[in-house]
């Protein structure tokens, strides 16, 4: 299991230093910088992802168990936004944050049914070979949706454009995944 993790990380590792023309020495430095750009307060840009954070855990406060209801984040941000957070955007406010969204939206209820809908595909990743056994190619397969479904849950943290078609095919194949592995018997997961 940690052979397996640490050689995904060495490719992960290569393919974007393919991508981004940077040696993979190089990596470190360079996701150090692109957070820096993210939480820059010079940046128009960041600080309308900032406002939109702190509007969206306002409104999980003042409504945490069942939240201000589906689609009401936008018509409840010029209420909730600090200072200046009325003149950041352009257009329907977005929450940038997609757990920070559905907590202020629908609360612990509807977080806890996220996290209940989301969990087949991401429990792969903590599902240990047993020891002795072969491992399937099935558990390949299983883990490698499971760490693209981690790092599309990674890129919703600062993300705002919920209708970008990998996020919708990887929550399909998330309740596919799932529905496979409450078909099999207990042993097996």
């Amino acid at each position: 299991m940690l052979l397996g993790a640490a050689l995904g990380v060495l490719v992960l590792g290569g393919v974007v230093a393919i991508l981004s023309g940077r040696s993979v020495l190089e990596l470190p430095e360079l996701l150090l910088q692109r957070i820096g750009q993210s939480v820059a307060s010079h940046d128009m840009s960041n600080m309308t992802r900032l406002y939109a954070w702190t509007a969206a855990w306002r409104a999980f406060q003042e409504a945490p168990v069942l939240g201000i209801g589906w689609g009401g984040f936008g018509f409840h941000y010029y209420l909730l936004a600090p200072a200046g957070g009325a003149g950041a955007h352009f257009g329907w406010p977005m929450a940038n944050n997609l757990p920070l969204l559905v907590l202020a939206e629908t609360g612990l209820v509807g977080a806890l049914l996220w996290g209940w809908a989301a969990w087949p595909a991401l429990r792969a990743l903590l599902r240990p070979a047993k020891p002795g056994s072969r491992i399937a190619p099935e558990w390949w397969w299983d883990w490698g949706f499971a760490a693209l479904c981690a790092g599309v849950l990674v890129q919703t943290l600062t993300f705002s454009q919920w209708n970008l078609p990998h996020l919708w095919l990887l929550a399909g194949i998330s309740a596919a995944l799932g529905r496979r592995i409450r078909s099999e018997p207990e042993g097996l997961v």
